[in-house]
């Protein structure tokens, strides 16, 4: 029971990952590049994006590992 659950974990992961990379790379690794290099510079500045993502990631895992602790060993009634 155990593979299948993971198994189904990996495919949900997996699929959407392949999907991302097929359709980027479907013209080639030239072309995406080409695409990279030749980007805007609103497409270039990823300060806000990264500085986000800074902020929200410690949040993200300190926030759920207090969630996963208070629900693996608490009681609540229910």
């Amino acid at each position: 029971m155990r593979v299948i659950a993971l198994g189904y974990l990996a495919l949900l992961l997996a699929v959407p990952l392949a999907m991302i990379f097929y359709r980027t790379l479907e013209r080639g690794l030239g072309a995406f590049l080409d695409q990279i290099r030749h980007a805007g510079p609103a497409s270039r500045r990823s300060d806000l994006s990264l500085t986000i993502v800074a902020i929200v990631v410690p949040i993200n895992v300190v926030l759920g590992v207090v969630t996963a602790l208070a629900l693996a060993r608490g009681t609540f009634p229910g």
